[in-house]
C-alpha cells in the first residue's frame, strides 16, 4: 500500500480536503471521521486505485511524477513513479502495455481513486 504523509486542510459533510506538498485533494467526508482540520494525517492508496495517464491529462488528479521502474508481475505490471520531492508510490496496471506506454525516465499523470483512499493520523 501506499503511504502519503498529508495535512487536514478542512472536513465538512460536503467532503475532506488534504494537502500534500503543494496538491490539495477532496476525499469522501467520511474518510476524515474523527480527526481534526489541521492536524498531520496519512494518506493510504492501494496500487490498484492509482492509474498512469499522460502528464498533462485533466484526470492526473494525483500530480505528475517520473516513471522511475516496472515489475511485471505476469498479470500486471507494477509501476515505480518518483515526485519531485522524492516520494515513490506504486501504481499497478492490469497487462503489461503500460511498460511500452510509460518508460522508465518519462513523465506521467497520476490519477487517484480518491473514493477507495484512507486517511489515518500520523501519530
Amino acid at each position: 500500500i501506499n503511504r502519503v504523509p498529508c495535512k487536514l486542510v478542512s472536513a465538512d459533510p460536503g467532503g475532506a480536503m488534504v494537502e500534500i506538498g503543494g496538491m490539495r485533494l477532496v476525499l469522501p467526508a467520511a474518510r476524515a471521521a474523527g480527526l481534526t482540520a489541521g492536524s498531520a494525517t496519512v494518506l493510504f492508496v492501494r496500487p490498484e486505485e492509482l492509474t498512469l495517464v499522460p502528464e498533462r491529462d485533466a484526470a492526473a488528479n494525483f500530480g505528475a511524477a517520473t516513471v522511475d521502474t516496472h515489475v511485471y508481475q505476469g498479470t500486471h505490471v507494477d509501476v515505480y513513479v518518483r515526485y519531485d520531492d522524492g516520494r515513490v508510490l506504486r501504481a499497478r496496471h492490469a497487462g503489461y502495455d503500460a511498460i511500452e506506454r510509460f518508460p522508465a525516465g518519462t513523465r506521467a499523470g497520476v490519477r487517484a481513486n480518491l473514493d477507495q483512499a484512507f486517511l489515518f493520523p500520523a501519530s
